[in-house]
């Protein structure tokens, strides 16, 4: 395997980082239990025309007010993170990395934990938020004994929006006239272990176009996100065994004043004395949880951004429609739903 030459901690300087989405918007929870949270994806790019090494646990989130004051915050000290995980990042031939992040919300602070196949480690902590509007970018930092040494890498601004939930039951987020809503069975009855058929079971996102003007949807990769009684968020599973792209039938105009539930179903069944959960999405995945009886959250969050691939790798004309869609990555409210086994 070849090494990162001595002097890569300047190789930072050359490459490029990006958050994914322009705009991310996470409900505030109307209780301390379940936490409300979302997933962030940066992306580092290398356009210069060799290798470059970087540490990827060295990215760090800073937050700006609406008044572009920093967000009081607490970093985690290079010395209680993980050694140092360097990746090489290839020249611009090749698509790059990606770093995914999970921010959630605890009682006016913001937790953001990296996440990778090797560690899920809390990064930083932001205190004292609202409801509003912040401004979030990332920067790359180097270990520095107790302390993080900025370098000249660091992404462009994106829209952070916490919102306060809306509707009778606190259940609907709203965003620029476009409100989500998770829906779930209040009770879902499993049968014994003896018995050996799977139980269906059909989870919603709901959207309504409140604006003044029609809105395009892309209903697609919309999988369940559930915690348990304690705010502990469940691990879900991901295969794939085949990738489909978006077709026509995918996309969905809603006019002003139209809705629409998508469905997202799935099924219960034992195996090996435990009971799980699973479904397939429309892009090829199969997800699925281990969820013994209990009481459970159900979220759903609608990411999506206009796609500017080629339009061969498109089914259709469903390139046209990409480049009109709602932009934006939205996660809803919590629904309570339990599960039940006589």
């Amino acid at each position: 395997m070849k090494r990162p030459p001595q002097d890569w901690a300047n190789d930072a300087n050359l490459l490029n980082i990006t958050i994914s989405e322009n705009l991310i918007v996470l409900p505030i929870p109307t209780c301390p239990l379940p936490s409300g949270f979302t997933f962030i994806v940066v992306e580092v790019n290398n356009p210069s025309s060799g290798d470059r090494w970087v540490n990827l646990h060295g990215f760090l989130p800073d937050l700006l007010d609406d008044s572009l004051e920093p967000v009081t915050r607490h970093f985690a000290q290079p010395d209680q993170c993980d050694s140092l995980y360097l990746t090489r990042i290839h020249s611009h031939r090749d698509a790059g990395s990606t770093l995914m992040f999970r921010l959630a919300w605890q009682s006016e602070r913001l937790d953001m934990e990296i996440r990778t196949h090797f560690v899920r480690e809390l990064r930083a902590t932001f205190e004292n938020l609202r409801a509003g509007e912040y401004l979030l970018r990332f920067k790359h930092y180097l270990p520095s004994g107790t302390k993080w040494k900025s370098t000249a890498l660091e992404s462009n601004f994106k829209t952070l929006r916490f919102v306060e939930p809306v509707g009778s039951d606190y259940g609907i987020v709203e965003v620029d006239g476009i409100q989500f809503e998770a829906i779930a069975p209040e009770e879902i009855l499993i049968p014994s272990q003896q018995v050996e058929s799977s139980i269906p079971v059909e989870f919603k996102l709901r959207i309504h176009n409140t604006s003044s003007i029609p809105q395009l949807f892309l209903l697609f990769q919309l999988m369940p996100e559930i915690q348990d009684s304690t705010g502990q968020v469940l691990d879900r599973s991901y295969n794939c065994n085949a990738s489909y792209n978006p077709s026509e039938f995918d996309f969905r105009w809603l006019k002003p004043g139209e809705d629409l539930a998508f469905a997202i179903n799935g099924e219960f069944y034992w195996y090996e004395n435990q009971l799980h959960l699973r479904g397939y999405e429309n892009s090829g995945g199969f997800w699925g949880f281990t969820i013994p009886a209990g009481e459970y959250w159900l979220r759903v969050t609608y990411c999506k951004r206009r796609w500017n691939r080629d339009p061969k790798y498109c089914e259709d004309n469903a390139w046209k429609l990409h480049r009109e869609i709602w932009e934006g990555c939205v996660s809803t409210p919590v629904k309570k739903f339990r599960v039940i086994t006589d």
